[in-house]
């Protein structure tokens, strides 16, 4: 969750956030979604980081 989707991808890029995007090369966005609060954008992350959230996921992407 970003209020600054450019920002945050140029730092995954430049390593410079956590441990987990660090080990990644060449981030792109393939997938976005907005939200009016952080509450809700929060709520969303934390399901599409589920099980069943990364599956709806690989189905939406593998439709492009």
């Amino acid at each position: 969750m970003t209020e600054d989707l450019e920002k945050k991808l140029i730092e995954h890029n430049e390593k410079k956030l956590s441990f987990w995007t660090k080990r990644g090369t060449e981030w792109k966005l393939v997938y976005k979604e907005e939200y009016p609060t952080k509450s809700e954008a929060l709520k969303r992350e934390k399901w599409l980081k589920s099980g069943v959230g990364r599956e709806y996921l690989q189905n939406i992407l593998s439709e492009k």
